[in-house]
């Protein structure tokens, strides 16, 4: 049987080995550039993303008049072309959005009139249509959300602590165990189908507080605290890890430009390498590595970080400043889109691999082992594991391999073995295009 690690278009083997070494920084010149792109049809900003099948889908966020937008876009990498797509019933900004079963979720927000939203829409991109779906239990801005198992977690927000869990297929909220603190401008990081609320403010000022919690057993534990308390900053999850990265206190001051690592195996945070330059830029995982691209006083700047190294280095610098944007990883690419002034869009492909090259033509080593763990790294950041005998294991990599030039469905179907009680069987639908990168890890079993 073949075995390969493969990150989309640069094909590169991604083992993370995070060592405990002096900290340092790098100040290099990139030989490499951005690229402008195609423009949005709306400047916008404080708006959100995914990527589905390969295709960027921007929605909601606010225009340069401050008036708040229903209206999504579509981007194509491949003929650089945006597409109008069908609106949304509502307009909103700082809501949250979630991809489950084939289907974009938009999740509570800020709206015109009525602040803090319940509202959820689910788009069905092969029909271009919206539906409007059951409300959430309490409305949230400035929250949290994560999907595990194929349901949706609403958390927190503006002064609140509530948890309720999102089930698309009966079309119903259910309101779970609440958090242990009220928290809001916070991130939430998923690391083996548990959900981790980290850091935010409240009225009592920044927090350091991390709680973890775990939907098969509904309950919260707290976590190690981070080393210091922010809100609003920026988070990858890499090889399991959990990264945190600048972000501000009560008085919207950067916190400068500090770093930390969370392992949930040990539940230890350990400060990393500072940015050279403090930004309060929007964050991407690719290739083993993190980028930090600008805005706030420094609009333009980008920064790289390698955890293996613990160092930081200069990229090629964003050919338009801006802030409120975002940046999201496709096919081993870097696109920055849109943020308060401006509609651009611009593209950036890294040279450095984070791992071994596999050049795509190497002769693949053997399986000594009958079974395996399939970890794989979605585009999200999301990890997930699997344990697979040779034969799915086969399975899946011939799949794999067929999908990259789209010879095979555009979705992996894994059977579950685990927790499948009170259910018949549990199946999960993995897309090719989610995926950033795996990991296969035999044992003989």
């Amino acid at each position: 049987m073949r075995l390969k690690n493969k990150v989309k278009s640069v094909s590169a083997i991604i083992l993370m080995l995070i060592m405990v070494i002096s900290s340092s920084m790098v100040f290099a010149a990139d030989p490499n550039t951005w690229t402008t792109k195609a423009p949005m049809a709306n400047a916008r900003y404080s708006h959100e993303a995914v990527v589905f099948n390969g295709q960027i889908y921007v929605i909601g966020g606010k225009t340069t008049k401050a008036a708040n937008l229903n209206s999504v876009e579509q981007y194509n990498p491949a003929t650089d072309t945006w597409t109008t797509k069908a609106p949304m019933t509502y307009t909103k900004y700082a809501h949250q959005v979630a991809v489950v079963g084939g289907n974009i979720y938009t999740i509570g927000g800020l709206g015109d009139v009525s602040g803090c939203m319940k509202s959820l829409e689910e788009y069905n991109p092969a029909t271009d249509t919206w539906a409007t779906k059951a409300s959430m239990n309490t409305a949230r801005g400035n929250f949290g959300a994560a999907v595990v198992n194929g349901k949706i977690y609403a958390m927190g927000g503006n002064a609140v602590k509530s948890l309720e869990e999102y089930d698309p297929a009966n079309n119903i909220w259910i309101t779970k165990a609440p958090m242990l603190t009220d928290r809001m401008s916070f991130k939430v990081a998923v690391v083996n189908e548990k959900i981790y609320a980290i850091g935010g403010s409240n009225s009592t000022g920044s927090l350091k507080s991390v709680e973890q919690y775990d939907p098969s057993t509904d309950t919260w534990t707290s976590k190690a605290p981070m080393n210091i308390g922010r809100a609003n900053y920026q988070m990858v999850v890499l090889s399991g890890k959990i990264y945190v990265l600048a972000g501000a206190n009560t008085s919207s001051t950067v916190v400068s430009g500090s770093v930390e690592v969370y392992d949930p195996a040990i539940d230890t945070w350990t400060t990393k390498a500072s940015m050279p330059t403090p930004i309060a830029g929007t964050a991407v995982a690719l290739n083993g590595k993190i980028y930090m691209v600008g805005a706030g006083g420094n609009h333009n700047i980008v920064e790289e970080y390698d955890p293996a190294t613990d160092k930081w280095t200069y990229d090629a610098p964003l050919t338009t400043g801006r802030v409120s944007d975002l940046s999201v990883a496709v096919n081993g690419k870097i696109y920055h889109i849109g943020g308060a002034t401006t509609n651009s869009v611009e593209e950036y492909t890294p040279t450095s691999t984070g791992g071994s090259d596999n050049g795509g033509n190497e002769n693949p080593p053997v399986i000594t082992g009958n079974s395996a763990i399939l970890e794989i790294t979605m585009v999200n950041g999301v990890i997930k594991e699997y344990d697979l005998n040779a034969a799915e294991l086969d399975s899946f990599l011939t799949w794999y391999d067929k999908s990259s030039n789209g010879s095979a469905p555009a979705y992996y179907t894994i059977t579950k073995k685990n927790n499948i009680k009170p259910f018949l069987s549990r199946k999960e639908y993995i897309a090719y295009s989610k995926i950033a990168s795996f990991e296969i890890k035999e044992y003989a079993g």
